[in-house]
């Protein structure tokens, strides 16, 4: 039996173990996903028993079986996981400068620009930073997090990652955690171009009211060389690119070292933190109250970039576009 062009295609798509993931996992609970799966697969082996259909079909769904599953198991913490991440974080020659010996240890929120690509910055001048003590809670994109079996894999055995969501970052700065975030997300990520200072801040309140619910100090922190680290190519600017990168479905591509493109350039990355806003508890922040401390906020990260682009290696000239 010859098997559609179209469909041995869609099967290789390789979005398509996240994809199944998400709506299995949101169409079913715990051990229906896997009589759900498993009835599937027995029911193809079958048809390929009796019918010659395609093995590597069968396969596939196998793979998808284990792969969307691992999705829903809670992984142990492990050190050594923890080490092998952090040394992979020193691909990139990173540095840390400004005023981090400012960041408390508790209560702190470290906001960081831009996106980039890979988020490259991110996880090596602040996520795996040894001058940080305790490590701040990094939390990454939804989807990732909890759909994607490898990056759940890692994430759970290196136990400092968390799902970005109101309702944890909320609850992390209320118990007196320190928290970092990337706000831009992946529309910052969609519009990052190679050697372009480009952020996003419009609509990006979420993160500002939740600190101010807990009275927390917030740090803008920018990274010099994020946006060196891809040549990217980035979809036209519409409804459907918004609405995909809404939901965490990323609409950017790119490409860095030959002959392995998938691998970033390995560019100096040169994280600054700048001084703490220091927001006051309002339980109920107004509606007035969250477009000044968002306007402090936007003023302070052009501050930190605007201080500090100089001994980056940029020209004086060079401005931040906020978006």
């Amino acid at each position: 039996m010859a098997v559609p062009v179209t469909l041995v295609a869609l099967l290789h798509w390789r979005g398509a173990p996240v994809a199944w993931s998400f709506f299995i996992s949101t169409c079913f609970k715990g051990s229906c996903e896997r009589v759900t799966w498993m009835a599937l697969v027995a029911a193809l082996v079958f048809r390929t028993l009796m019918h010659d259909m395609d093995i590597m079909i069968i396969i596939y769904l196998v793979s998808l079986l284990v792969y969307s599953n691992s999705c829903l198991v809670a992984w142990p913490h492990s050190e050594t996981v923890q080490r092998f991440l952090q040394n992979m974080s020193a691909y990139f020659p990173a540095e840390l400068g400004g005023e981090y010996e400012s960041v408390l240890p508790e209560r702190s929120l470290l906001s960081v620009h831009p996106h980039g690509m890979l988020a490259a910055g991110y996880a090596s001048t602040i996520g795996f930073n040894s001058h940080f003590s305790p490590r701040p809670v990094l939390l990454v994109n939804r989807i990732l997090r909890e759909h994607n079996a490898l990056f759940k894999l890692l994430t759970d055995l290196d136990g400092g990652f968390a799902t970005l969501d109101g309702t944890t970052l909320g609850k992390l700065l209320q118990s007196g955690k320190n928290v970092a975030l990337l706000p831009g997300g992946l529309e910052e990520a969609a519009v990052s171009q190679f050697g372009r200072e480009r952020v996003v801040l419009k609509g990006k309140t979420g993160f500002i009211k939740r600190a101010l619910q807990a009275g927390s100090r917030v740090h803008p922190v920018y990274v010099f060389g994020e946006n060196r680290t891809y040549f990217t190519f980035s979809l036209p600017a519409g409804t459907i690119s918004s609405w995909l990168n809404r939901v965490g479905m990323p609409t950017v591509v790119g490409y860095g070292r030959f002959p392995w493109v998938f691998m970033p350039f390995r560019t100096p990355l040169r994280a600054f933190v700048g001084a703490p806003l220091v927001l006051p508890h309002i339980r109920e922040p107004t509606e007035k109250e969250l477009e000044h401390w968002c306007e402090e906020y936007k003023n302070a990260l052009v501050k930190v970039f605007d201080d500090n682009k100089e001994e980056a290696g940029l020209d004086a000239k060079t401005t931040l576009e906020i978006l």
